[in-house]
């Protein structure tokens, strides 16, 4: 399954990523976002590389709590996903 940003963010990189991935290296094992937002270059590394260690972190505590729980527990926040937004 290909994971794509769940949210819309302000100063999001969805846009630029073929200029980013330019930028790449040829390998990726740790992967580092100190403002992961909206998440367009974290999924794309996720989805390309598939680094052992990743590392994300935002001032919002709001979205870092969200990110979290998804990682654990994701078929919940997809149950209440489906229950409030579609």
């Amino acid at each position: 399954m290909l994971a794509k940003p769940f949210i819309k963010w302000v100063g999001g990189k969805g846009q630029l990523l073929e200029e980013i991935r330019k930028k790449y290296p040829s390998k990726i094992e740790k992967y580092c976002e100190p403002f992961v937002g909206g998440g367009a270059v974290l999924f794309d590394v996720l989805s390309r590389y598939h680094p052992e260690t990743v590392l994300i972190n935002d001032i919002n505590k709001e979205l870092i709590n969200t990110y979290t729980q998804i990682k654990n527990n994701c078929s919940e926040m997809i149950d209440l996903k489906q229950k409030f937004f579609l």
